[in-house]
């Protein structure tokens, strides 16, 4: 994690606002296997046209530990367009991908308007997984809607998941170490690595909810909960964790 935080030090100007950093674990309990559990710690700002954080964890799924890293930038691209980098790099895991690497654009349509186009590539130990996304959204006063459409090639399949997010941002700035509640509910395929050691394309859905809300001066809190309904896997989750601004 000291290698992240050097990282944006160098690399984001003084002049940064916004900084932060935070703290999690989440679980999710899935029948007749023991928890799987996710620890991360993350650090991030704003500078001029970038934003982002940097981040380093560990997912525990049967009987195996997977250590990451990864980023998560977002940088202007132009007036009224901005993109979304993202990478978490495992290497060695058999449990999750061993990269996880998307990039995403998006462009401002007028009236609140947003449209947006992007790839992601799963990487797993005995295959990969190619994901092609799509997505239109819109801002009211504090509100942020967004649906979303993915395409998951699997062999001679092509199926397309969807999904909705309801986003209400708290003091009207939203962001990695903003308040903020929201809503989503997800139909379609995921990628994971079942308890036989093979990755499978598998249908599913999941609802999820999720609040940051600022407690005390720059100390804040982030909690979480959810359900995925997919057939031996299914599974309800939690989340828990701290933030500081600075």
């Amino acid at each position: 994690m000291r290698a992240l935080l050097l990282f944006l030090l160098v690399t984001l100007p003084a002049s940064a606002q916004s900084w932060g950093a935070t703290a999690s674990t989440a679980a999710e309990v899935v029948d007749g296997l023991d928890p799987w559990l996710e620890s991360r710690v993350s650090v991030g700002g704003r500078a001029g046209v970038l934003a982002g954080v940097a981040e380093a964890g560990v997912v525990e799924r049967y009987d195996q530990a997977a250590p990451f890293v990864g980023a998560d930038l977002y940088p202007t691209l132009a007036d009224g367009a901005y993109g979304n980098v993202r990478a978490r790099w495992s290497p060695g895991s058999d449990v999750t991908a061993r990269l996880d690497l998307g990039a995403e654009a998006f462009v401002a349509l007028g009236r609140g308007w947003e449209a947006s186009a992007g790839g992601r590539r799963l990487a797993f130990a005995d295959r990969d997984v190619w994901i092609a996304t799509a997505s239109g959204a819109r801002y009211v006063g504090p509100w942020y809607v967004r649906g979303q459409l993915a395409a998951v090639p699997d062999g001679d399949r092509v199926p397309v998941s969807t999904r909705l997010l309801v986003r209400h941002l708290g003091d009207g700035e939203g962001g990695a170490f903003g308040s903020f509640w929201e809503l989503s509910l997800a139909r379609g395929e995921e990628a994971v690595v079942e308890s036989t050691g093979r990755t499978a394309v598998r249908g599913s859905w999941a609802v999820a909810g999720r609040l940051q809300r600022s407690l005390s001066g720059p100390v804040g809190v982030t909690l979480g909960a959810g359900y995925t309904a997919d057939g031996d896997l299914s599974r309800g989750a939690a989340e828990a964790g701290v933030f500081v601004r600075f």
